[in-house]
Order: structure tokens, then sequence, then C-alpha cells
């Protein structure tokens, strides 16, 4: 049963890393299930390989992932509209631990327009990034802005990918944003 009324069912597959997805098939078996209306989620390192293997419309924010060995982040809700069922629960945006996996580019072009496609749930704190950890200056520049959460849309039945560049459950639990995978597997 659906958690909130008036939703429907949805299939939910995770995609944690170590998943080879250049296996032949499986990033279209994936695609198939989001183009009938399921959600498909992608942890950490597992998400970059992901965005390529389905050819989603997203691109990595010039960050050398060797240079986030186990980072914090401060982030930003992204919006102003009601909050995203991902972020239900949370008063403020939630600090992110990244350990190697992909953030991406702001979506949008030089006018600022977003894909429609493309929606980024959090963005890092552009004035004070880094909540803990080390971070070389040249990726400084890079992190502020970018988005380690996003969603991209797929189909007409309401499909979506969730790309998780963070770690929400780094092993096994992270107190502080397990509920976002919660969120995103129970969401409607």
């Amino acid at each position: 049963e659906p958690c909130v009324p008036g939703s429907r069912p949805r299939r939910v597959v995770i995609v944690p890393e170590g998943v080879p997805l250049s296996l032949p098939g499986r990033a279209d078996k994936l695609r198939a299930i989001a183009n009938a209306g399921g959600r498909v989620i992608a942890l950490g390192k597992a998400s970059r390989d992901l965005a390529r293997a389905a050819h989603l419309p997203v691109e990595e924010a010039a960050v050398e992932p060797a240079s986030l060995p186990g980072v914090i982040f401060r982030t930003e809700f992204a919006g102003t509209g009601p909050p995203d069922p991902i972020l239900w629960g949370f008063l403020s945006p939630p600090a992110v631990f990244c350990a190697g996996g992909p953030l991406w580019k702001a979506p949008g072009d030089a006018t600022g327009a977003v894909p429609s496609r493309v929606e980024p749930i959090v963005f890092i704190n552009r004035d004070v990034p880094l909540a803990c950890g080390i971070l070389p200056g040249s990726s400084a520049p890079a992190i502020g802005g970018s988005v380690p959460l996003l969603r991209v849309k797929e189909g007409g039945q309401g499909g979506e990918w969730i790309l998780f560049g963070c770690s929400p459950h780094y092993r096994a639990w992270t107190l502080g944003t397990f509920r976002l995978l919660f969120n995103a597997v129970l969401a409607p």
C-alpha cells in the first residue's frame, strides 16, 4: 500500500556502490523501470556510473574524487516551493558526507534555465561549504553551489532517478542523513 493517501505504489530499486552497470542491458533494464513510473536510487560512486551508463543529462563538477576522501559539507535546500518529499522531517538542511562520490554542476545554461528533467534537491553551501574535513584549495571553487543529491525525471508516468553523490548510509548508519535514504524509498 502507498504510504500517502491518494498515491499509487511505486517500484523502487536501489543501486549500491560496486554494482557493475557496464554489463550489457543493465542500464536499459533500469531505464525501463523508471519509464514505467519506478524510482531508481543510486548511492555514492554508483550514481556516477549510473549517470554515465544511462546517459542522464547531468554533468559532474570539476572536483577530483580523490580530493574528497571523506568530507562533511553544509548544504542548502534547493527551490522555494513546498519541501521535496525526500527532505521530509528536515527542519534545516542536512550536512552530507562525501567520500569519492560525485558532485554535479548545478543544472542550467548561461541564462540560468534548468532542464525540466533535472531537479536539485540540495546544494552545497556557497559561503562556507566545509563542515568537517580537509579540502584542497584547487577543489574549493567548484564545490560551493554544486549538487550532491538530485532527481532526474524519466518518462511520462512519474518515473525518476535519485542520484546520491553523498553517502546517506555511510558504514551502514549515518543518523544525520539516513532519513534521506528512507524518504527516497518511501516518498510518493
